[in-house]
């Protein structure tokens, strides 16, 4: 998978995740969480992912809402969408996450 650099976000730092695996169809895409304190915390999150392709009239948007804690620190979207609906616009797909930009290529 591809990692953004980590945002920091109401104190916490968050990465996003991008992953095209070859026995899936689908372009996954997760949250995680960095912080490294080993002590009981959790967060209620609502975040958004938005994909813009190349075709400004193109673009896909979902959300989550989920308890991360020192447990969970992963959240998302396995089947954010199928990969062949993005063959159309290159093989490179970006993707927005707070002034971040992630990019995956189909390998």
């Amino acid at each position: 998978g591809v990692y953004s650099s980590e945002v920091e976000v109401c104190g916490l730092l968050w990465k996003l995740l991008l992953v095209k695996r070859s026995s899936s169809p689908y372009l996954e895409v997760y949250l995680l969480s960095r912080t490294y304190d080993p002590g009981p915390w959790s967060i209620d999150v609502s975040a958004e992912f938005r994909l813009i392709l190349t075709d400004e009239y193109r673009h896909l948007q979902r959300e989550i809402k989920e308890t991360f804690c020192h447990r969970h620190t992963r959240w998302g979207i396995p089947e954010f969408i199928p990969w062949n609906e993005l063959e159309g616009f290159g093989r490179m797909v970006q993707l927005k996450f707070d002034s971040t930009s992630l990019t995956l290529s189909e390998s």
